[in-house]
């Protein structure tokens, strides 16, 4: 499967109050950044057809299994939500908080590689590209919660520049007739 050049090692989560100095404008950034990858795709020839026998695209794979592992931290997240969480709390209460809670670890560390993977997976046809730009303004829509929120390679990197060096990294290999 071929992967970006870029490493995909998970961070801690970034929060507004704590996006370094001089990457507050990432909203804006992200958003040019958005509709210069679509224009990018749209700009593109018409989809080239898989020559029989050839290997479908494998940024189908990386979705469906993203989606995948998605489906259990959700639900761990929901049992978690139903927890008491505040003092005073019972014993029984406390170690079900804190199995819900590794629960969730359980459930995250598989879907931040498959996050990883998602992001470095190079899309091999104009189909793959625009299928990830979709399931990308999926992730958006959901305030990127399914997402790594924050890598360091160089200093604070988002999850949308990465995926959309990957997309760049794409088209100019299709561009160079690599599909």
């Amino acid at each position: 499967m071929p992967k970006a050049n870029h490493p995909t090692t998970p961070a801690p989560v970034k929060t507004p109050e704590t996006v370094p100095a001089g990457h507050q404008d990432l909203a804006t950034r992200r958003l040019f950044l958005s509709v210069a990858a679509v224009g990018a795709a749209l700009a593109l020839p018409p989809v080239r057809r898989a020559a029989a026998g050839s290997a479908v695209d494998p940024i189908y794979a990386a979705i469906e299994r993203h989606k995948d592992l998605v489906k259990p931290l959700d639900e761990v997240w929901t049992l978690r939500a139903r927890c008491k969480d505040f003092e005073p709390m019972t014993e029984e209460e406390k170690a079900r908080l804190l199995r819900c809670e590794d629960a969730i670890d359980e459930a995250s560390l598989p879907l931040e590689a498959a996050t990883g993977d998602l992001i470095d997976t190079v899309p091999t046809t104009h189909a793959g590209i625009l299928a990830t730009l979709r399931y990308m303004l999926i992730q958006e829509g959901n305030d990127g919660t399914h997402m790594i929120q924050g890598r360091y390679i160089a200093g604070y990197v988002d999850w949308r520049s990465a995926w959309l060096e990957t997309l760049i990294e794409s088209v100019a290999a299709i561009e160079q007739g690599g599909a």
